[in-house]
Formats: C-alpha cells, sequence, structure tokens
C-alpha cells in the first residue's frame, strides 16, 4: 500500500484533544454520539493524525476537503441520502478551519435517521439556521414511495444505512404494525416497508442557486436522480460525488454526465478491488467524483435575474 497521502490533507489539521464524554471524534472533529453507532465510548486523550485511512471514504473527504477549499465565503454543500449526516459535519468543520460560512441540505427519508441528523448537527454546534433537513427519498418523480426498513425475517440491523426505495409491487402488502410512528407494511416477499414522501433532486436543487458539492448515495436510484436533474446540476452544481450500487448505474452515469459536459475525476467501480494512486483499494459501494466546467459560480444566479429583468423590459 501507498504510503504518501493525497495533497489536500496538508491544509487541514487533524483533531486532538481530550475525548468528550459519551462522543466519537472522527479526524477533522467531527462528532458522533457513540450509541449512535451501536460503539463503545472510550474516554482518553487523542493526538492529530496526518489523514483517515486508505478506504473507499478517502475519496469522499477528498472532494469534501477539496470543495471546501475552492468554495467562495460560504461552502454549500448537499448531502443526499444523508443517514445521520456525518458528511454534512465534517463539511462544517472543514470550512470553520477555513473560516468560512457554510450551508447544508441534507435530504433523508429514514424517520430515525432524521431525528438522529439533528442529534448529531446539535453536538457539532452547527446553528439550526445553517442546515436544512429534506424529509423525504430523493427520486425521479415526486410522490410517496416505499422505503424498505426490515428484512424479510422481521428483523433490522440496530445501525442500517442501507435503506432504500424499492419498485416492488405492494400487491397482498399488509399493515403488520407500525414503525418510527408510520404503518409498516408486510409485502408478499417479506421485506417491511413504510410509506414516505420521495421528491425529485431538482426540487432540492431549486431551493439553491449554487452549490460546491453535492453528494449523493442513493442506494440505486443515483442514475434516475442525475438524469431527471441534469439540467439544473450542470447551471448549479460545482462538483459530484457519487456512491454508486451497480455497474449498470456506473455505466448509465458515465453516459448521462459524459453527454452533458462534464469531467471525470475519478470513476472506481463497486463491489471489487480497485487500482488507485494510493494503493489496492476494496470497494463495497463504486465512487465517481465529476468537475462541472460550465459551472458559472455563485454570481450565476444575480447574472439570470438580471438577464431576465433585461428581457422584461425589451
Amino acid at each position: 500500500m501507498s504510503a504518501h497521502q493525497h495533497k489536500v490533507f496538508s491544509r487541514f489539521q487533524g483533531w486532538s484533544g481530550e475525548v468528550p464524554e459519551g462522543l466519537l471524534v472522527e479526524w477533522i472533529g467531527d462528532r458522533v454520539p457513540a450509541a449512535l453507532i451501536g460503539q463503545q465510548w472510550t474516554p482518553g486523550v487523542r493526538s492529530a493524525t496526518s489523514a483517515p485511512p486508505f478506504h473507499e471514504e478517502y475519496f469522499e473527504w477528498i472532494d469534501v476537503l477539496e470543495m471546501a477549499l475552492q468554495a467562495a465565503d460560504v461552502y454549500t454543500f448537499l448531502e443526499l441520502g444523508a443517514g445521520y449526516g456525518r458528511w454534512s459535519s465534517r463539511a462544517a468543520w472543514a470550512a470553520r478551519q477555513l473560516g468560512k460560512r457554510y450551508r447544508l441540505g441534507l435530504a433523508e427519508a429514514a424517520p430515525k435517521h432524521v431525528r438522529q441528523i439533528h442529534e448529531v448537527m446539535a453536538v457539532n454546534r452547527i446553528s439550526r439556521s445553517d442546515y436544512v433537513v429534506f424529509e423525504s427519498a430523493i427520486a425521479r418523480e415526486r410522490g410517496e414511495g416505499c422505503f424498505v426498513v426490515e428484512y424479510p425475517d422481521g428483523n433490522a440491523p440496530p445501525v442500517w444505512y442501507g435503506q432504500a426505495l424499492t419498485q416492488n409491487s405492494m400487491s397482498r402488502a399488509q399493515v403488520v404494525g407500525e414503525h418510527e410512528g408510520f404503518p409498516l407494511w408486510r409485502m408478499k416477499d417479506g421485506w417491511g416497508v413504510i410509506k414516505v414522501p420521495q421528491i425529485p433532486l431538482s426540487e432540492v436543487l431549486s431551493q439553491y442557486d449554487n452549490v460546491d458539492l453535492a453528494d449523493l448515495d442513493l442506494q440505486g436510484a443515483e442514475a434516475g436522480a442525475v438524469e431527471e436533474a441534469l439540467p439544473l446540476l450542470t447551471e448549479r452544481v460545482r462538483r459530484l460525488h457519487i456512491g454508486t450500487h451497480s455497474h449498470e448505474i456506473e455505466a448509465n452515469l458515465r453516459e448521462l454526465l459524459g453527454k452533458a459536459g462534464w469531467t471525470c475525476l475519478r470513476d472506481y467501480a463497486c463491489t471489487q478491488d480497485n487500482d488507485t494512486p494510493f494503493g489496492r483499494i476494496s470497494f463495497v459501494d463504486g465512487v465517481q467524483t465529476w468537475t462541472n466546467p460550465r459551472y458559472s459560480g455563485p454570481w450565476a444566479a444575480v447574472r439570470r435575474a438580471l438577464s431576465k429583468v433585461f428581457r422584461r423590459g425589451r
């Protein structure tokens, strides 16, 4: 394994200090309650490290840190399929080290994870005015989706971030109880689902004039989401980090984004070992990073508004 680190890590300081009670502290200083992710809190003092370990998430760190550096005074970061919001808290800590403000948007459908997002934002001292939670799944169309929350045996792991929308038929599905205040449906194949709101990616993007980094982890819905929102992505988003979940999805993304003029910065397939500049790394989710040469910066919205005024005045 190569020992050298990506150069972006030299611009940030790893956290050191006494670990606060009940919390785990990650590399840059972001915190998460230990019980929330099923781990034991261990008291002590931690020394700063130079970078996170080489792993599929190493490339997500690179994107989060590079775009913090490239952002203007405000770092705008979207985490779509957010889980408990760990990448949003990391983006906030990166912005703080640079003396920048931050604006976070998180989309998450699982009601348990939505509660956890607010808990994680609080322990990371992220103000409610600095983040927005879209309590929905991201899909191609607005509506209602069936969201898997239980295995066919009726169980679910206490810490699970692989929940996803399912397209399986709800015929003969029955309500068998409740899950986090939602009716729990048992499908004929045994999976337990709840019905949740779903919104298209463009609906989230419409709330932001410019986005430095959109980080997608949509458990199989990524290609459809990107296709639906592609014009707005190209207009308003500077970089995409996409977790991929099949080789077919990866091929679709290459075609969609390539034809739209995006530049592929890195592309590592899911469920296999891949050679990287940092050695050979095993990937469960794949990773694609795309940059947008057509991105016109935070003043694009002002220019669009002035253009509309000019056209109306003619």
